[in-house]
């Protein structure tokens, strides 16, 4: 029996700061993020992967499984820091295909 693989769905958020921040700081606070609330087991059911971040527009993509969105979205609102700077993360668009959120 073939097995089948995950639905994503993707995020298009908007990082805002009295910095700039780079990709590595922003995912590794969303990965903190989601940790920090639902621990490692909830950490790899969401399954959180940054799939592009634009530092001069400071927007980026973000993937989860499907059926985590409701999580996923949790964890963004709770980041107030990234990189010891204080932060807020929007989400602007979800969507099912990367290609909806490049066209918006």
């Amino acid at each position: 029996m073939p097995v089948k693989k995950p639905r994503r769905r993707y995020f298009k958020f908007v990082v805002e700061g009295p910095t700039r921040f780079t990709a590595s700081e922003v995912f590794e606070a969303l990965v903190e993020g989601v940790r920090d609330i639902f621990g490692l087991s909830g950490l790899s059911r969401v399954d959180p992967h940054l799939i592009d971040f634009d530092e001069a527009k400071q927007e980026g993509v973000l993937r989860c499984n499907r059926t985590r969105i409701r999580e996923m979205r949790a964890s963004l609102t709770l980041i107030s820091k990234i990189g010891g700077s204080p932060a807020t993360v929007y989400v602007t668009k979800v969507s099912g295909t990367i290609k909806a959120l490049k066209n918006s």
